[in-house]
């Protein structure tokens, strides 16, 4: 068992997902902290931060394919650099996955920025430019004390992603020449007979690497500390530059749509098409009922944590840690965890719906807590007091004073999670079988078969699904000035 600790592939494994953890955060970064200031002062930043939103839920899968469809020999990128003479051959190598796991967190940085910056008063920096300062000047003496805490929690957060990151590793890394840790615990135990010790280990490394950044701002949190605002960020006026902040922020989001929209004529190219529905109507179904449900018990654990912490003020820290825990921990090192536990009523190896529920809606908790209590934060009890004094009760006072203001937020949440957990791999793919087989599932079955067409068509289907949502609820609730 000890030597399991220090096995030598383990080790490759630690090498390379210590490599692409660190190179994706730092230009996720470094790219998104300016991208979030530049978003924060554009005129329409309300609809940028709305854009940037949506790539929220897309599933990890979903963008394994779409860089797939970038990155091939026939990819669209590929083809332009080799008119120009350019040979490039990133598709299947550490480049690729980290490539797109910059992508895939750009929008996280920037949106948490901008939000960050929303809330400094425009005085203050009208006060400063009054005075002859110039912009770096604003920005290390105004701007920067406010968004540091959100830019040292979001790359904390990022590097979190990255090393639990399981559907981009597997399908973009091409294999065992690039291993994580994350695909280490997947392959020791569903490849043959499982091979728990090398799991155990695995697991062991991965958090206590996943735990390093949060330590680190653990140790610094007086120098990471947020300035207090409360008054709103005042839009500049139009210049030159807007347009191009708009198009490259809609860049994020080209390499999704763009390959939804190339991949539309493999519906055309399906033979039994009408079989080929009837077999995907089950797994879709079934997709479709594991999102739904795992968003709203999210929201229920979410509101509950939220509901006693308001209540026990004393047990806040508590609750927040514990809300906040799974966010360092991979769902398959939970999922090993959930295996081990209740291995007396629950057979993975016959499926269990209720545990990829579970999963799922731990490994979501973390995010739509911190999204929720920062609301919770802004909350004035006045109109909620006045409302019971008028004679309410406290379940109409909430929905007559608060509500209206929680209602956005918490429909952009269950979007966010129905969306991501669609096309999630890793919860699911420790507790599916064949009675139960998600459309996720299904897709890694269709291209371990070499169906590719057909993984395609359903892979269009989900992300119209993940995608579609999250665009309903942003387009529903465009008044909302957080989102």
């Amino acid at each position: 068992m000890i030597e399991s600790f220090f096995d030598p592939r383990l080790f490759y494994a630690v090498k390379q997902t210590l490599i692409l953890a660190s190179v994706s955060t730092f230009f996720a970064g470094l790219i998104g902290l300016p991208f979030g200031i530049a978003a924060a002062f554009h005129p329409r930043s309300e609809q940028l931060r709305k854009i940037l939103s949506l790539p929220f839920g897309v599933p990890g899968l979903i963008a394994a394919f779409a860089w797939i469809a970038i990155l091939g020999k026939s990819g669209w990128l590929i083809q332009i650099f080799q008119r120009f003479g350019f040979e490039f051959d990133f598709l299947y190598s550490l480049k690729s996955v980290i490539l797109a796991l910059v992508f895939f967190n750009i929008p996280f940085v920037a949106l948490l920025i901008s939000l960050a910056i929303s809330q400094i008063p425009q005085d203050q920096i009208d006060v400063a430019r009054g005075l002859g300062a110039k912009p770096f000047r604003v920005l290390k003496d105004i701007l920067w004390p406010s968004i540091r805490s959100a830019f040292a929690g979001s790359c904390a957060q990022v590097f979190c992603f990255c090393m639990t990151s399981f559907a981009l590793v597997l399908i973009l890394g091409g294999g065992p020449q690039v291993q994580s840790l994350e695909t280490s615990i997947y392959r020791s135990l569903r490849f043959g007979e499982p091979q728990w010790d090398l799991a155990i280990a695995a697991s062991f490394w991965q958090i206590i690497l996943s735990l390093i950044p949060f330590f680190i701002f653990y140790l610094n949190r007086n120098a990471f500390a947020p300035a207090s605002f409360s008054a709103p960020l005042r839009k500049i006026q139009k210049n030159s530059w807007n347009w191009i902040l708009s198009l490259l922020t809609i860049l994020l989001i080209a390499p999704y749509l763009l390959f939804m929209i190339q991949s539309v004529p493999t519906f055309f190219r399906i033979e039994n098409f009408y079989e080929f529905i009837k077999n995907i109507s089950g797994p879709l179904w079934l997709s479709i009922k594991l999102g739904f449900c795992a968003a709203l018990l999210t929201l229920c654990i979410n509101c509950f944590l939220l509901w006693l912490a308001y209540k026990k003020p004393r047990l806040k820290p508590l609750l927040e840690l514990l809300a906040q825990a799974p966010s360092g921990i991979s769902i398959l090192v939970i999922g090993i965890g959930f295996w081990i536990l209740f291995s007396r009523w629950i057979d993975p190896f016959e499926g269990s719906f209720f545990a990829m529920v579970i999963l799922q809606s731990i490994s979501f908790l973390p995010f739509s807590f911190r999204w929720l209590r920062w609301l919770e934060e802004k909350r004035s009890p006045l109109l909620f007091e006045a409302a019971q004094n008028l004679g309410a009760s406290r379940t109409r006072a909430f929905f007559s004073a608060d509500w209206p203001r929680w209602k956005t937020p918490v429909a952009f949440v269950f979007a966010m999670i129905f969306g991501a957990s669609i096309g999630e791999l890793a919860a699911l793919s420790l507790f599916y079988s064949e009675k139960l087989m998600p459309f996720s599932v299904l897709i890694s079955r269709l291209l371990s078969q070499y169906r590719f067409e057909e993984a395609t068509a359903v892979s269009v289907l989900m992300l119209c699904l993940s995608l579609g949502s999250m665009a309903f609820i942003v387009t529903k609730f465009s008044r909302n000035p957080n989102l």
